[in-house]
């Protein structure tokens, strides 16, 4: 029975890979798009930026508390400028977004090929792994079996001689 739950177990951990990998995959390559995308943003200076509302004086404001470029805009930033126009707000959110959704990322390039190949490998490592225990409980599974019918003809053997005896004994006590 502890095989079988070991088994079971490894047949739902093998159903559950795909998806398991694919979820790593994901989070590899946010985690190195996120590392391009900032120095990507850095180079949206907001001085050239065409942005309604943003004059000189705005800029200098901006500048002032540190927002510089696309990278820099957060709701938080901006929000924490004293009377800040929330329409200015809005568009460099805007402007912001543009430039992210422009940002094109290329995971075979992007992503280290150490790290690429780091994470193949633990995958594979991990698919043998629980593909060899499912593979290697089919045949544990049939020993137990065999096993099973041995003891099994062994013990109702063993048990067809007591009832044997019993009803003997049985016999001769009706009779004596």
């Amino acid at each position: 029975l502890e095989r079988r739950k070991q088994l079971d177990e490894a047949r739902v951990a093998f159903a559950g890979l795909k998806a398991l990998e694919e979820s790593e995959w994901a989070e590899v390559t946010d985690r190195y798009r996120e590392k391009k995308l900032q120095p990507y943003l850095a180079t949206f200076a907001l001085e050239f930026a065409r942005i309604p509302g943003l004059g000189p004086a705005e800029l200098g404001r901006l500048t002032s508390r540190g927002v510089v470029t696309a990278e820099d805009i957060t709701a938080e930033k901006l929000m924490a400028i004293r009377g800040i126009d929330l329409e200015l707000v809005r568009a460099l959110l805007l402007y912001k977004g543009v430039a992210t959704r422009a940002f094109r990322f290329d995971p075979v390039t992007g992503i280290p090929g150490r790290e690429r190949k780091a994470l193949a490998d633990q995958q594979t490592r991990r698919r043998a792994e629980v593909v060899k225990t499912l593979q290697s409980g089919a045949l544990d599974l049939a020993e137990v079996r065999r096993q099973t019918l041995a003891w099994r003809d062994v013990i109702g053997k063993a048990f067809r001689e007591q009832h044997g005896k019993l009803a003997e004994l049985r016999a001769h006590a009706v009779w004596a």
